[in-house]
């Protein structure tokens, strides 16, 4: 049986130019032993044997021949040696040649096709076989086969030959395409492969001459025997081989996750797909993206890919795959979602089960490459919701969450750099006299301006309004000059529809780390800075010298807390929270309030940064617990059950302390505590991530519910909250305040609910002053709301007055009471 190599080419290279050359060259190398064999007279007879033989090796070739792929290599196991055989004993060597060489033709390329260079290789592979067998032949029986012995050692001999002989063309293809050997075990393998098949040929060539002497109809058992071994052993083989494929499409699965865009999910699946097939070429092609881009091919060259479009155009065959298969060359398509995947084999090597297994594995592509478009869909969404977060809607600047993001950045460098914030002047009068579409184009023009001018700093942001914001590097000399310079070219005039606009500015400014070492201290003194800039009308002011009213202030602030705190003088309020489905009240806001005699209503910013400095913020949680848990049971007692919730300050969840003050307030007003709920912001759980866990962890151990306040107004994620033993998530009123008539920030409220309720959270949205609002937020699924549309803060008896008064329907035997002191 004749193990006949054919290679599987690669595209590049043209491996198939060496096959041609080794080719030439052995056969001048063989042309020496034929020229020297001896040339008989040839009678009619042995011409018709001749040509019976020829036939022979042809359909041998061409019916009777097994494929098996090595590695990236063919072979073709056929039963070559019975002609061969039987030919060493009923014709002279020359004949013998002479119909083998063409018989291999015949087969390998009128019957099957086979591309030239491989048929060359293939008939001086066969000829330097017959060669040695014909030398075996007078070697073992000079004087010619004679007898049963003689001619059983020429078979064994001929079927060692023939196997070794197609080990070591293996050998050589692949050393000539590839540029290097095979393993020697790739080499034993073939060889041992193709031993049992040469030996069964041989011997059943043998049995038949001796049959053939004794009588011709005794042939008929062993050819049913040698037909029978054929058929079972390319049954046996194709189940193989197509099994190693379908194990393979697990692996080929696995490999190629589609968690990359979608050109280079194809990328790998075509090199995915050459490795599972062993396949010449493979190639994909993408149609109808979202990208723009025409449709491409991608594995070929541009000279294949119009090939390829050429065989897809045509009109082809289904075959029982479901696959196309090209009229002009034997390419397989298979159709994708996305475009198409076309697999490339020798025609020669093609087997029943390969269309089937390139169906399969476009089966699994068009999986694939489905979810790799998904993932980029959803990974573009994703990018766009982040960047509508953090930039302006109107100017396309970054906005205050950035802004914050961008001065951390800074502070963790740990170089000088400033923080501007600039304020347009009586920039009201605008919107009032030309509308707020004139205020806009303003706006806009302002903020192109500014552009290159702050190209050199790190960051220029809008604030909302007619804020700006720039975090700049430097020294305080080149921070007051940027300034100066933001001022000229905002006081250049404006052209609007008709009208020329001059504006003018203030800018305040705050130095790292003269003025603040964390983003809100170096925020709110450039704010207070600013405020003073304002009050002398215009120009630049920095922190700590033309802000020296707003300081003194703070430390008046500062110096009457602590006597607050002690007479008394902190009140609280509570604001009602709505079921946004029903308007059932579902709880109320506790807001911590504070008016001094002298300097009047001090907001809940001033006198909780100080609280925090001067390390009165546990004395100011005492008293807020305190104040809320009393009025819990005061509800209670008239017939309302409410769930009570305070805020934290960051300082506070670093308090070891707090866990035992927590549930020694519990305990003294007689409360479980699944009643009370811990409201803390953002940032306040990634200021110290380690101590923060255990601090929560605690809490949440004693039963308490926490809630994160103000979400979006840092720098936190979902994903990180999802991590800590978080029950509800508040959006801030400044996501909820802009829905009023700009459809991006509804979207970008919606996109957090949606986000919080696959992640398990509650979600309340603040900041809800009109009906279309509340309308919005329904839709959405939000679950509940606050906003002065829904009520103004209320004191404890107002409370439990504007509960009663609501319609029965409108009442919930629960309320949620958070408690906030800010």
């Amino acid at each position: 049986m004749t193990a006949t190599p054919h290679v599987l080419t690669p595209i590049v290279d043209r491996p198939e130019q060496r096959v041609w050359i080794a080719s030439a060259l052995a056969a001048v190398l063989l042309a020496l032993p034929i020229s020297q064999m001896p040339l008989p007279p040839v009678g009619v007879t042995e011409m018709l044997l001749g040509l019976c033989l020829a036939a022979t090796v042809a359909a041998s070739e061409r019916w009777a021949s097994t494929t098996v792929r090595i590695g990236e290599q063919t072979h073709n196991l056929t039963l070559g040696e019975v002609p061969l055989v039987v030919g060493l004993m009923l014709v002279s060597p020359g004949v013998l040649l002479l119909a083998r060489i063409t018989g291999a033709f015949v087969g390998l390329k009128v019957f099957r096709r086979q591309a030239g260079h491989k048929t060359a290789f293939n008939i001086v592979h066969l000829t330097a076989e017959t060669l040695v067998a014909i030398g075996l032949a007078a070697a073992v029986a000079p004087d010619g086969l004679h007898d049963g012995l003689r001619l059983t050692i020429l078979g064994t001999s001929v079927a060692v030959a023939v196997a070794t002989g197609g080990g070591l063309a293996m050998a050589a293809v692949m050393r000539i395409t590839a540029g290097r050997p095979p393993p020697g075990t790739l080499v034993v393998s073939t060889v041992r492969e193709g031993l049992f098949a040469s030996l069964v040929a041989s011997g059943a060539a043998v049995m038949g001459l001796a049959l053939w002497g004794v009588s011709p109809l005794l042939l008929w058992g062993p050819l049913a025997v040698t037909t029978a071994i054929v058929a079972a052993h390319r049954s046996g083989l194709g189940l193989v081989q197509a099994n190693a494929i379908q194990g393979g499409l697990l692996t080929f699965t696995r490999s190629v996750t589609g968690e990359e865009d979608v050109t280079a999910t194809a990328t790998h699946l075509v090199e995915a797909t050459r490795s599972l097939l062993s396949a010449e070429l493979v190639a994909i092609r993408l149609d109808g993206l979202d990208d723009g881009h025409d449709p491409s091919w991608i594995g070929v060259g541009s000279a294949e890919a119009s090939k390829l479009d050429h065989d897809l155009a045509l009109d082809g065959r289904h075959d029982e795959a479901g696959c196309c298969v090209g009229s002009a060359r034997e390419t397989v398509f298979a159709a994708l979602p996305t475009g198409w995947l076309a697999v490339g084999m020798d025609r020669a090597s093609i087997r029943p089960h390969d269309r089937s297994a390139v169906h399969m594995v476009g089966n699994h592509a068009a999986v694939v490459l489905a979810n790799a478009e998904r993932g980029t869909k959803l990974r573009r969404q994703a990018a766009e919701a982040h960047h509508q977060a953090r930039h302006d809607s109107l100017t396309g600047l970054p906005n205050r969450l950035a802004l914050r993001s961008a001065i951390q950045t800074a502070i963790e460098a740990d170089q000088p750099f400033g923080v501007l914030l600039v304020d347009l002047n009586d920039f009201k009068q605008i919107n009032d006299a030309l509308g707020h579409a004139a205020g806009d184009e303003v706006l806009t023009e302002l903020a192109k301006r500014l552009g290159p001018v702050t190209e050199g700093a790190r960051l220029l942001s809008r604030l909302g309004g007619d804020e700006f914001a720039v975090v700049a590097t430097g020294d305080q000399a080149a921070c007051v000059a940027l300034g100066q310079q933001l001022n000229g070219e905002i006081g250049r005039e404006v052209h609007i529809s008709s009208y020329d606009l001059l504006v003018g500015s203030s800018v305040g400014l705050a130095l790292y780390p003269d003025h603040g070492t964390d983003v809100g201290e170096l925020l709110k003194n450039a704010d207070l800075a600013m405020y003073e800039a304002k009050a002398l009308g215009g120009g630049v002011a920095v922190f700590g010298t033309d802000s020296s009213g707003r300081a003194m202030r703070q430390l008046e602030i500062s110096s009457a807390f602590r006597h607050a705190l002690q007479e008394q003088q902190l009140t609280v309020v509570f604001q009602p929270i709505i079921d946004v489905a029903t308007s059932a009240v579902t709880g109320v806001e506790a807001l911590t309030r504070w008016t001094h005699p002298e300097l009047g209503a001090v907001s809940p910013d001033e006198f909780i940064a100080v609280a925090e400095q001067t390390g009165l913020i546990t004395e100011l949680t005492h008293f807020v617990l305190d104040t809320t848990l009393q009025w819990q049971r005061l509800w209670a007692a008239a017939g309302l059950d409410l769930q009570v919730a305070v805020n934290l300050s960051p300082r506070s969840l670093l308090d070891a302390a707090l866990p035992r003050l927590v549930q020694r307030h519990l305990a003294t007003h007689g409360l479980p505590a699944n009643r009370l709920t811990l409201e803390l912001t953002e940032n306040s759980v990634i200021t110290d991530p380690t101590r923060t866990l255990a601090a929560l962890d605690r809490l949440s151990g004693l039963g308490v519910r926490l809630s994160v306040d103000d979400f979006g107004t840092g720098y936190s994620s979902l994903s990180y909250l999802r991590n800590l033993p978080i029950d509800c998530v508040k959006i801030d009123k400044s996501f909820v305040l802009p829905m009023d008539g700009d459809p991006r920030a509804r979207g970008l409220v919606a996109g957090i609910i949606g986000l919080c309720d696959r992640l398990g959270f509650s979600v309340v949205a603040e900041g809800i002053e009109t009906q279309d609002v509340l309308d919005a937020l329904q839709d959405m699924g939000c679950a509940s709301g606050q906003g002065y549309f829904i009520s103004r803060p209320l004191d404890g008896a107002g409370i439990l007055d504007w509960v009663r008064g609501r319609s029965p329907t409108e009442a919930r035997d629960s309320l949620c009471v958070e408690a906030n002191n800010s």
